[in-house]
């Protein structure tokens, strides 16, 4: 049974959801697009010298 609002602010490290628009999100992702996909390509190039990590 899911919980009422009410209900999810009482519990201990419940966060509160803040929805942000669309075109907001959007933006903010194109204004990083640069460094995330730096962050996935050094993560794949990382993954890629250790195989035996991920096998």
């Amino acid at each position: 049974m899911p919980l009422g609002t009410d209900q999810a602010a009482r519990r201990p490290g419940a966060r509160r959801v803040v929805s942000t628009p669309s075109s907001a999100r959007a933006s903010h992702l194109k204004n990083n697009q640069t460094l995330l996909f730096g962050t996935r390509d050094k993560i794949n190039l990382w993954m890629q010298d250790h195989p035996e990590d991920y096998r």
